[in-house]
């Protein structure tokens, strides 16, 4: 039987890797340029889950064919 992952609410860019594939180097080029809202904590930065998944679907592909 498989178990549900759970989330944490913010991300380091590891963990956006493990959430949705997307590379550390991908990741932080969104956070600088803006595309994708980020929170300095200290030296760390976290990414929220709500704003990963908001920049997911508003830029998904789907083929209409």
């Amino acid at each position: 039987m498989a178990t549900a992952v759970t989330w944490p609410e913010f991300m380091d860019y590891d963990t956006v890797r493990q959430y949705c594939g997307l590379s550390r180097t991908s990741t932080w080029r969104l956070v600088k340029s803006g595309e994708l809202e980020a929170v300095k904590l200290g030296r760390m930065v976290k990414v929220r889950k709500s704003s990963l998944d908001a920049y997911l679907e508003a830029n998904s592909y789907l083929d209409d064919e």
